[in-house]
Formats: structure tokens, C-alpha cells, sequence
């Protein structure tokens, strides 16, 4: 059974409604978890001298946060070369 290039289109349109609003979801995780390890960094600042076991855990938060992000880029990038490959226009 053929789709009609109308079905078709209605499709797209679904599909790249949902892939905008899933970039706008992680879009606002990105800032939060920027927003997070901006809080961090402020914390670990103010216990310097404070308490050495605090300082560490933030440390290791801020340690996390970054790996978070540059898997979270990877990832983009993964889907970006994902749709490349199968987009009919390439």
C-alpha cells in the first residue's frame, strides 16, 4: 500500500514537531545543568577553607556535569550524522 505524498508530508511534519520539541527539552536540561554547576562552583569557592570533604563532592559534581555535557554534544553530533545519512535531500 503506497503512502500519497500528502500522508507522507503529514508524517514529516509530525516527526519534525517532535524532534524540535525533544531539542527545546534538552536545550532546558542543557541550562539547568549549567545553572547546577555555576551553583556548584560557587559552593566549592565558599568551602575552600571551609571543609575539604564538601570542597571534593563538589568537585566531583562538577567533574560529572562535564562529562554529562560533552556526552550530551556527542550524542547530537551522532544524531546530526544520523540524519545525514538518511535524509533523502543528501
Amino acid at each position: 500500500m503506497a503512502r500519497t505524498v500528502e500522508t507522507r508530508a503529514e508524517e514529516v511534519e509530525r516527526l519534525t514537531g517532535r524532534i524540535a520539541l525533544l531539542l527545546e527539552e534538552t536545550a532546558h536540561q542543557g541550562l539547568l545543568a549549567l545553572r547546577l554547576l555555576m551553583q556548584a562552583r560557587e559552593l566549592a569557592l565558599e568551602a575552600v577553607d571551609e571543609d575539604e570533604t564538601l570542597r571534593r563532592i563538589l568537585n566531583t559534581l562538577e567533574e560529572r556535569l562535564a562529562s554529562l555535557e560533552r556526552e550530551g554534544r556527542e550524542r547530537l553530533r551522532q544524531a546530526r550524522r544520523l540524519l545525514r545519512e538518511v535524509s533523502p535531500e543528501r
